[in-house]
């Protein structure tokens, strides 16, 4: 009899739970630069941690990945989040107040100074805004009534519980 009970407890907690949804934002962008550079990058975050028209920090990105080619890049150069000491992205998720990097691999690096552009070598780079996709991942969570039952069972546990300690 307990062991039914407890199933259709389980059951209509399940059945009453209502999925959330979280999203990874992927915003794309490219980069052209006055000495003849090309290249382009993707800016990832969580929008449960930087709400949509908030600006993103370097701290709550998820991952920066940027590849510039041609001109003073020569053959190539890449940037990752970890070689990246700044970033301002103002207004997510299109961006349209600011992107700015600075970033160095050891190698080579860039610093942003005013929207969409950055000092590179005798170069300047522009960023160009692109688009912005989003996976959404189903968070599990409990909808009102399915929260009243889990409390109402947590505390007849706690007075079984209680009165088992007492006999």
């Amino acid at each position: 009899m307990k062991k039914m009970l407890k199933s259709a407890i389980v059951a209509a907690v399940a059945a009453i739970s209502m999925p959330a949804l979280a999203a990874i934002q992927t915003h794309s962008f490219t980069v052209t630069g006055t000495g003849g550079e090309t290249g382009g990058g993707t800016l990832v975050w969580d929008d449960t941690v930087t709400a949509s028209g908030s600006p993103l920090s370097l701290a709550n990105a998820t991952s920066i990945a940027i590849t510039i080619t041609g001109g003073v890049a020569g053959a190539g150069q890449s940037f990752t989040k970890a070689q990246c000491t700044f970033l301002a992205a103002n207004s997510t998720p299109t961006f349209a107040a600011d992107l700015n990097f600075s970033c160095n691999n050891g190698t080579t690096s860039f610093s942003g100074f005013m929207p969409y552009t950055a000092s590179y070598g005798a170069s300047t780079l522009t960023w160009a805004p692109g688009t912005t996709t989003a996976t959404t991942t189903s968070v599990p969570t409990l909808n009102e009534w399915g929260m009243i039952l889990l409390s109402g069972l947590m505390a007849a546990s706690t007075l079984v519980m209680m009165r088992r300690k007492q006999g």
